[in-house]
């Protein structure tokens, strides 16, 4: 509601006469909490994808009026980007990214510039590419799976979709609570559930299903394992863009 209002301001003198590009950086649509037939599916296909759309959609309607009036409303051009975060992957799929084009009323000003954009001197990106257990690969989105095409998740993605979210109804009012790791440390049973979970998942159920399966998702590299190794030590949970990434 807050945004809502906010965005409205545009809408009226004197802010209604401004050239304004609108940028969602990312993670805008939280399509991992989004079930699918009362699942969280690690093979995303196009169908999934609209799928899990239509249901934030419908969740969300006041968003999306909110959208349209801002892009109708102004006297000044009007363009809204969604740029690509490591919740929202499925904006990757053109299906989807006509779908919400349809929600803005079909408008020609809004744009999925991929994983980042460019205004002059100012450069716009939501900062989980430059970690390499949520880095999706940019040349390859989609890779072919039991006859479909599927979304080449990352790691990271795939582990959260099979340990953490099926705990999600049980924990959800934890979700939202920032810093994470501050979080876990005062919830001392809630950090050792998770870690057994992934340290599990990674050390056990993900090397044997790399070993059994032609899943293009489970596969094991040194690299994963050393920043799987890396997060347990550390204890980090969330998106790292890294020292070098964070000092350019």
């Amino acid at each position: 509601d807050f945004f809502i209002d906010f965005l409205a301001t545009y809408n009226k003198p004197p802010f209604d006469q401004l050239n304004v590009s609108l940028v969602f950086n990312g993670d805008t649509f939280d399509f991992m909490r989004a079930q699918y037939l009362g699942g969280y599916p690690i093979h995303i296909t196009k169908d999934i994808a609209l799928a899990k759309a239509s249901r934030v959609a419908s969740a969300h309607p006041k968003f999306f009026e909110a959208l349209r009036a801002f892009l109708s409303s102004g006297q000044a051009p009007r363009k809204i980007y969604f740029i690509i975060g490591n919740h929202d992957f499925e904006l990757l799929f053109p299906a989807v990214q006509r779908f919400v084009i349809s929600l803005c009323d079909n408008s020609e000003n809004v744009f999925f510039p991929g994983f980042s954009v460019d205004f002059g001197d100012v450069h716009i990106e939501h900062g989980s590419q430059h970690d390499p257990m949520f880095r999706l690969d940019h040349q390859k989105i989609l890779v072919p799976y039991q006859g479909k095409e599927i979304l080449n998740l990352p790691w990271a993605t795939v582990a959260i979709l099979e340990t953490i979210m099926p705990m999600h109804k049980t924990f959800f009012q934890l979700d939202r609570l920032k810093p994470k790791a501050q979080v876990l440390n005062y919830l001392p049973e809630l950090k050792d559930l998770i870690q057994s979970k992934f340290w599990n998942y990674y050390t056990k159920d993900f090397i044997k299903d790399s070993l059994k399966t032609d899943d293009p998702l489970k596969r094991f590299s040194w690299l994963m394992l050393k920043e799987v190794v890396k997060r347990f030590i550390y204890m980090r949970p969330d998106v790292s863009v890294g020292e070098a990434f964070q000092n350019q």
